[in-house]
C-alpha cells in the first residue's frame, strides 16, 4: 500500500472528538461544522478503493493523518 501522511502541530482532539471525526458532514470544532463536509466522506471513498483514513492525535500537540491506498491509485 501506498501512504500519505500529513500532520499539524494545531490543538489536537481528544479522544471524544475522534469518535466523531469520520461521521460524514462533522468536525471535531463546532465553529468550523457548517464550513466543511468532514473526514467520513474521505475515507468512504478510500475504502471504496480498497484502502483506509487513520488519525492519531493528541490534545495540544496536534494531529496526523494517514491515507493509506492500493498501489496505482494516484
Amino acid at each position: 500500500m501506498d501512504q500519505l501522511r500529513r500532520g499539524d502541530s494545531g490543538v489536537g482532539m481528544t479522544d471524544k472528538q475522534m469518535d466523531r471525526l469520520f461521521e460524514a458532514f462533522t468536525q471535531a470544532e463546532t465553529p468550523t461544522k457548517r464550513r466543511f463536509g468532514g473526514l467520513g466522506i474521505t475515507r468512504h471513498f478510500c475504502g471504496m478503493m480498497g484502502g483506509t483514513l487513520l488519525v492519531a492525535s493528541e490534545p495540544g500537540k496536534g494531529s496526523i493523518l494517514t491515507m493509506k491506498l492500493p498501489g496505482g491509485c494516484g
